[in-house]
């Protein structure tokens, strides 16, 4: 996951995802903010659960 639009991890990266610029001042907090939301989606999904979630 990166905060600006080129860059070398984006070019050499398999799967990377870019968080748009909304304010060049806060770019990297947006991208960290957006670190937890994208994973909490991965750790909540039913197929890539290992053990379910008890709630």
């Amino acid at each position: 996951m990166v905060g600006r639009d080129g860059g070398y991890t984006k070019q050499v990266g398999d799967c990377v995802i870019v968080i748009p610029t909304v304010d060049a001042g806060r770019i990297t907090p947006h991208t960290e903010a957006f670190h937890a939301v994208v994973w909490h989606c991965l750790v909540s999904h039913p197929a890539l659960q290992q053990i379910s979630t008890k709630w």
